[in-house]
């Protein structure tokens, strides 16, 4: 691996992820600031590591045997002027909806040749990063973008004390590099700060990551399947996510999967750029679970037959009379529509692409959650009054092929 000494990485966030990536980042010798904005929370992670020495504990197990790894960072703050100093790397572990406090809040210290990484990016994470630094910076620094997160982990002790529970094999993510420079080389220098595994697996276009995420169609497409047609009386239980599914709903993720492919090779084929990350829903589920499922003749029945599927339930609300009714303010809702499906029905906007069946899947869920993200008296167009809150790259002014795409070129 490449010698870290002397790398400033900025790990922002407080939570399980961040607590794994600063102790590993930290191990491998680089200069590694965590870096918290809410709450007290990074005063109350600095409290834990000066009462244990200052050691970050790292637990994990490799080959059947439990290891113990202690590491010291540099410093875990609120601020960041003291955090974003000289900044190399900048490590973002925190849900999607956190991403933009952390970077305006580091923009002063954000130069160019800066690499903002991130872990994972979510749909729409590029547009974000265009929106905030603007177009001559971010064009000026490099974006990693990751599909996921790479352990399960659990904290044991607030602050001071992370267990590793598992740790993916690899890991599938893009990076588009900056007109300038960056003072360090992007992939190589995170796989020095994670260690051996995941193997970190960069290609193609930094687009194919949010066209590619599964999320936004499969948990939408399933709570649109269950509670459509409901007719609003309680359940006695909370019905089976996957294992519920029946072929109407399995046709239906099909259709919109079918779309995002569509949409992916639009935008190769007419711009040259590389989208073979984006997979067709049923390809995925062969790549990530084909041994756990044991039905594969459909979608639908690799859905319900998958191992590492059953027993999930719908998320549900328990009224007084103890019956269970769907849950809209759940993260399948929250986080899947405006940090999902609402930017690839933006991207397709932009490429003139139909997207009928995302379109039904939208305006169902929008209206569950009470918000309007696509207007229907425009033509179902990505202009609703809460753009806001989503990472569309309509919000940020961005309605170009070109703006879509990013500058530079790759």
């Amino acid at each position: 691996p490449i010698t870290m000494s002397g790398v400033k990485v900025v790990i922002c966030g407080g939570g399980n992820g961040a607590h794994v990536a600063a102790g590993l980042a930290a191990l491998n010798g680089a200069d590694v600031r965590m870096m918290s904005t809410f709450s007290d929370e990074a005063e109350r992670i600095s409290a834990a590591l000066a009462a244990n020495n200052g050691l970050l504990r790292v637990t994990y197990t490799d080959a059947g045997t439990t290891k113990e790894l202690d590491a010291k960072l540099s410093v875990v703050t609120k601020d960041p002027a003291v955090a974003g100093k000289d900044v190399d790397l900048i490590l973002l572990v925190v849900p999607a909806f956190a991403h933009a406090g952390y970077l305006r809040a580091l923009l002063p210290n954000i130069t160019p040749g800066t690499v903002i990484c991130g872990m994972p990016g979510s749909p729409g994470f590029p547009f974000e990063v265009d929106g905030i630094l603007g177009p001559e910076l971010s064009a000026q620094v490099t974006l990693m973008d990751w599909a996921t997160l790479p352990w399960a982990c659990r904290l044991l002790e607030f602050g001071r004390h992370v267990e590793v529970l598992g740790t993916k094999e690899s890991m599938r993510g893009s990076v588009r590099l900056g007109t300038v420079p960056s003072r360090v080389d992007p992939v190589p220098c995170l796989q020095s700060l994670l260690g051996q595994r995941p193997v970190l697996n960069a290609s193609g276009h930094i687009l194919g990551i949010t066209l590619g995420s599964v999320n936004q169609i499969v948990h939408l497409a399933v709570m649109y399947g269950q509670w459509y047609n409901w007719d609003g009386k309680g359940l006695p239980e909370s019905p089976l996510f996957y294992q519920g599914i029946n072929e109407e709903t399995g046709s239906l993720l099909n259709s919109m999967s079918a779309e995002i492919c569509a949409l992916a090779k639009k935008i190769s084929d007419t711009q040259g750029v590389d989208l073979k990350s984006v997979l067709h829903i049923y390809d995925w589920y062969m790549d990530c679970y084909g041994k756990d499922i044991s039905d594969k003749s459909t979608l639908a029945t690799s859905m319900r037959t998958n191992a590492s599927y059953r027993g999930l339930r719908h998320p549900t609300v328990v009224g007084e009379d103890g019956l269970h009714r769907p849950n809209y303010g759940y993260r399948y809702m929250t986080e899947d529509v405006p940090f999902g499906l609402v930017i690839t029905k933006g991207i397709a906007e932009i490429f003139q692409l139909p997207t009928p069946n995302i379109d039904r899947v939208l305006a169902w869920s929008q209206k569950q959650m009470g918000k309007e993200f696509v207007r229907e008296s425009a033509g179902g167009r990505v202009c609703g009054s809460d753009i806001g809150m989503t990472r569309a790259p309509q919000r940020y002014g961005l309605t170009t092929v070109e703006q879509v795409l990013g500058v530079p070129k790759q």
